[in-house]
Formats: C-alpha cells, structure tokens, sequence
C-alpha cells in the first residue's frame, strides 16, 4: 500500500477539538433547558440556592453559564424538579437531530 492510498486520519488534537464542540454544544443546548425549566419551577434563586447548598450568587452564575459542572447541573436540575438526565438526553437528541437534518438526513 503506497501511503498517498491510506486514507487521511484525524490527528488526535482534531478529534480532541471535535469531541469538545460537540459537548458544547450538547452543554449549551443542556443549560438552555435547565434555564427554561428553572423559570417554568417559579422557585426563587435563594430557595435553589438553599437546595443545593450554595450562595444565590452561585446559583445566578451557573444559570447564566453555557458550561458548568456535571455536579452542579444535577444539583441544580434537582433543586427545581426536573430530571437531569432527560434534560441531557434531550440536549443530546436535539444535536443528533440538528446534524442529520444539516447533512439532509432524514
């Protein structure tokens, strides 16, 4: 096999970049909802804020954030009723979605 045949592999930084856009993506998508949900709940930042054991300064910054911490999206996704998996999953699903209709599938 001559080497001009062996088809282009990303090198692992591109991979890395890749992967990283996508969970930001995800991530953004993930804090949207988490800030929809928080506004549906109607509980007060201070009441979150008892909830998941941090300042209400804490909670305006992670509700304000595209990006936070797995541990602080749960504590935070629970603190106002809703199930932090499905906001992910969905996320997730909006992305799936988002690219397949970009490549025109269907």
């Amino acid at each position: 096999m001559i080497a001009s045949d062996t088809p282009h592999l990303p090198s692992s930084d591109d991979m890395c970049n890749h992967i990283a856009m996508i969970t930001s993506v995800i991530a953004m998508k993930a804090m949207d909802a988490l800030r929809a949900a928080s506004v549906r709940s109607g509980l007060p930042k201070n009441e979150i804020a008892k909830r998941t054991n941090v300042g209400r300064d804490a909670v305006t910054k992670r509700l304000q954030s595209d990006d936070i911490r797995i541990g602080a999206f749960f504590d935070t996704a629970e603190a106002i009723g809703v199930d932090p998996i499905q906001i992910l999953s969905e996320a997730y699903e909006q992305h799936k979605k988002a690219l397949a209709d970009k490549e025109g599938i269907r």
